[in-house]
């Protein structure tokens, strides 16, 4: 396993869903795993899980994001981490961007970052 995307969630079925929907088509199979760490939301998410069989959710039953995606990280496979929230909507290419920065990065580099376009849905 190549690399896991981590996602901390909290209440926000409709952004996960728009989330997710943006990831999962990017998945090449083997190399790259979506971890959902739910943050003992009391929305259900059950529909969610029904539609991404491919995604692995964890139950992440400490309050906050940090929590979340330390739950995340810890059931995580891949041998890169790469992190998003539930309310953004990756790129098309989003998951190719950072398999190919990852793969010519240089050996003392431990993080990279990319652009975040912040919209507003109203």
């Amino acid at each position: 396993m190549q690399a896991s995307i981590i996602i901390p969630h909290y209440n926000d079925v409709v952004r996960l869903q728009k989330c997710l929907g943006a990831l999962v088509p990017q998945i090449v199979d083997g190399m790259v795993e979506i971890v959902v760490a739910d943050n003992a939301s009391t929305d259900d998410i059950s529909g969610v899980k029904v539609a991404f069989p491919q995604v692995r959710f964890v139950h992440a039953p400490d309050p906050g994001a940090a929590a979340a995606r330390n739950r995340a990280v810890a059931e995580a496979r891949g041998a890169w981490l790469f992190f998003t929230d539930a309310d953004c909507v990756p790129t098309g290419n989003w998951v190719e961007t950072a398999l190919r920065l990852m793969a010519c990065k240089a050996a003392d580099t431990a993080i990279i970052g990319g652009c975040v376009t912040v919209f507003d849905e109203t």
